[in-house]
């Protein structure tokens, strides 16, 4: 068909077209205009180039304002409908476009993957660190934490800094030092030098072995108690190559604003609220698009930097610990105007709360990495904790049990039974929808390896609901890669073997990726008088655990004790760990050690 052909045949249709329409065109056709959208969703280049970004259908628009999250991945230059996007060095980054539509303020956002440059001469052989072999505590005892203990602060980097990983990147974990395993005769209830570390023992079978501290025990400004940083750190660096903040990733540290460690363990302070357009020309901040409020709680990062710093001096990875909890989450974060005195959110409010703050968090941290060239600190994130526990909480005033602030927000109908419980909801939609949001922005920033976990204690009493929890999680996609184990045992309970029946009931189901021991530690009986029994315990536990990595090879992928010894453990009366100070092991640690050995010896047969 010729041009003269289409355009006879085109004009008798288009007019036929105008003539039924002809009386109707006004207000229709203005509210089916397409709406205002960017050219590119998302947009890749390499390093130097540069690439163009358009926002179409203009109709309505008002004002229009660029923004690039992180101006170390890339640059901007232009005004108006057009911006010219410009790569500086490897990462992601996102760029935004915030327009008035008819007096009506709304964001529009594209990823920016940006390249290295490619190579002009031979390519460089990228030297890989060792991959990993493959990478409850008594019913009436409930997890928590003790008030800080002496303890004291960090000193200076042990060894270089890990060179900058290009993002995105495959993360591995830190280099292992196989040494062999030590292995001697020990007195349970004696001290010794220590010999050997952990991470070598352990980190053979599970990549990732770490402890949990807090800021006392880090913080480089020094010495707190009179204890010596360095040594701590020495210590910490020796025997691990992950870490867990204690408190410091939680949102009662979070979500408090104000420095310093007055109240360091409390929930009730108040609010320190920003503007939501603050918080969006913050690069580091997230705002959903339909946030419906016109303030967000400000985040504060000071304290978790100091782990971020430590960890990236010392070659070693956090485990981030948690975001969705019934504990440490001040009540405000429930109530309208972030007042708590006022009343439960809406569900829908509560969504873009949350959205807000984990996305908020997880984009500050990629950024921090990249911006550092750190690589992946954090490897993995709890994102819901102990769910089938969250209703246990007491009034501190009339001692009754309390239903949780997020099942007053979720699931304000579900009546308290007679007896004071509350029967959990199967399918927690919102925990789904934490799931969600987590990985939505690891996925943004490159981070798609970057595991999720559901971690809670006493596993063992309720395997059969997490399991199916995480069936309805994974259902559509996969959104949580495991269960953290938290393992806050005793010597009486629960039996070694049973712990080793929960451990394979995770391992074994399809839903579930990988598992990680996230808390462990054994509390002595206070009938025995000493430390034969806890000895015997923890020689048997390690065993079944090994057993399970030998049937399930590559999904058992972290080992975390925690706490450093016994004088910093939330339950140092029951001495639960294997060290007695910085400088001395009590004898379980060899009882531990002789474990690893044998499961090794087995393994080479």
């Amino acid at each position: 068909m010729t041009n003269k052909t289409r355009k006879a045949v085109a004009i008798p249709v288009l007019c036929a077209a105008l003539a039924g329409t002809i009386g109707t065109a006004g207000t229709e056709h203005v509210q089916g205009a397409a709406k205002p959208k960017l050219s590119a969703k998302q947009i890749t280049l390499s390093k130097g180039k540069s690439k163009r970004v358009k926002l179409k259908n203009l109709r309505g628009v008002g004002k229009i304002k660029w923004t690039i999250g992180n101006k170390k991945v890339a640059k901007i230059k232009g005004n108006k409908e057009t911006v010219k996007v410009t790569g500086v060095k490897p990462g992601v980054t996102k760029l935004t476009c915030r327009i008035t539509v008819f007096k009506k303020v709304k964001k529009l956002s594209c990823k920016v993957l940006i390249k290295a440059a490619p190579s002009k001469g031979n390519t460089v052989q990228v030297q890989k660190t060792p991959s990993p072999a493959a990478p409850s505590q008594p019913a009436a005892v409930q997890p928590g934490n003790a008030d800080p203990v002496p303890s004291a602060g960090a000193g200076t980097a042990m060894t270089d800094p890990p060179s900058p990983i290009p993002t995105p990147a495959i993360p591995t974990a830190p280099p292992i030092p196989l040494d062999p395993i030590p292995v001697k005769e020990a007195d349970p209830n004696q001290t010794y030098d220590i010999e050997g570390s952990l991470k070598s023992a352990y980190g053979r079978f599970f990549g990732n072995v770490g402890t949990c501290a807090n800021i006392f025990q880090i913080d480089p400004n020094g010495n707190f108690f009179g204890n010596d940083s360095k040594a701590t750190v020495k210590f910490i660096t020796d025997q691990y190559n992950s870490i867990t903040p204690e408190n410091e990733s939680k949102p009662s540290r979070l979500l408090n604003a104000k420095d310093g460690t007055g109240g360091y363990l409390s929930d009730d302070f108040e609010p320190t609220l920003i503007s939501v357009d603050d918080a969006m020309d913050d690069p580091y901040s997230y705002v959903p698009d339909n946030y419906p409020e016109d303030v967000c709680p400000k985040i504060n990062y000071s304290e978790f930097d100091t782990f971020l710093k430590l960890v990236a001096e010392n070659n070693m990875r956090i485990r981030f610990h948690a975001f969705v909890w019934h504990s440490q989450t001040p009540e405000w974060l429930f109530k309208e105007d972030f007042d708590v005195e006022g009343n439960w959110v809406t569900p829908e409010i509560m969504n873009a709360r949350m959205e807000y703050y984990i996305k908020s968090v997880i984009k500050y941290i990629c950024m921090k990495e990249d911006e550092m060239g750190w690589g992946d600190i954090v490897y993995c994130y709890d994102v819901a904790n102990e769910y089938f526990h969250n209703n246990d909480k007491k009034d501190d005033k009339t001692g009754q049990t309390v239903k949780s602030y997020w099942d007053e927000v979720y699931y304000p109908d579900n009546p308290m039974s007679a007896s004071g419980g509350y029967t959990q909801v199967a399918e927690p939609e919102y925990v789904k929808t934490a799931f969600r949001f987590a990985r939505e922005m690891l996925d943004q920033n490159g981070r798609q390896h970057v595991a999720l976990f559901y971690n809670d204690y006493n596993t063992y009493e309720v395997s059969d609901k997490i399991v199916h929890l995480m069936e309805y999680i994974n259902e559509d996609e996969k959104l949580c890669d495991g269960v953290g184990m938290q393992s806050h045992l005793a010597v009486d309970y629960p039996l070694p073997a049973r712990y080793g029946e929960t451990l394979r009931k995770f391992l074994s189901s399809e839903a579930i990726s990988q598992v990680q021991i996230t808390e462990l530690d054994v509390c002595t009986n206070k009938l025995d008088s000493g430390l034969t029994t806890q000895d015997d315990y923890y020689y048997k536990l390690m065993k079944e655990i090994l057993a399970a990595h030998r049937e399930y090879p590559g999904k058992i992928t972290g080992l975390t004790f925690w706490g450093l010894y016994d004088g910093f453990s939330w339950r140092r009366d029951n001495r639960p760990l294997l060290f007695d100070s910085i400088t001395k092991a009590k004898g379980v640690y060899y009882s531990v050690l002789r474990a690893a050995a044998e499961a090794e010896q087995e393994m080479a047969q």
